[in-house]
């Protein structure tokens, strides 16, 4: 059976998220001058984590996730900080990350020459659409899907 329809992952499968997190993460504890970064970066990922499995269970809404994740992270040092203020800082280093998988351009390019490419995503719609054009692989996708845009969050088995 040859497939004429592919979906694409695009965080660490086409993206290098983990790279543009961490990056991202540096940027903003660096702005907000917090210090013990690697601290910090372990306590976030535990939490965030955390919060994105309670609501993938449907316990918490996406909203919540983004707007606690910092402050109940800092909460952890006793710094009190607007957790909305810092995922709106965070969201913008985030949106410049556009570093590529190894090989994902010549693997969309060629793929996109005998079948039909669609991306889907947990990530921030804004965040994925600009990513994937900073990085040139927007135009291989005929559609990007979303859980945010579709109101279901893609699952990992």
């Amino acid at each position: 059976m040859k497939y004429k329809i592919l979906l694409f992952d695009v965080d660490d499968t086409l993206l290098d998220f983990k790279d543009n997190e961490r990056t991202s993460l540096k940027k903003l504890f660096e702005f907000y001058n917090f210090s013990d970064l690697e601290n910090i970066f372990d306590t976030y990922k535990e939490i965030n984590k955390s919060l994105w499995r309670s609501f993938e269970n449907g316990e918490i809404t996406r909203e919540a996730v983004l707007n606690t994740r910092f402050s109940k992270t800092m909460k952890t040092y006793n710094i009190n900080v607007s957790g909305s203020e810092l995922e709106k800082k965070y969201r913008e280093f985030l949106n410049e990350g556009h570093k590529l998988i190894e090989n994902a351009d010549i693997v969309c390019n060629e793929l996109s020459k005998t079948h039909r490419l669609f991306a889907v995503t947990n990530g921030v719609r804004e965040t994925q659409i600009k990513r994937l054009k900073m990085s040139g692989l927007f135009p291989y996708f005929e559609m990007i899907f979303d859980s945010e845009s579709i109101g279901y969050q893609k699952l990992s088995i």
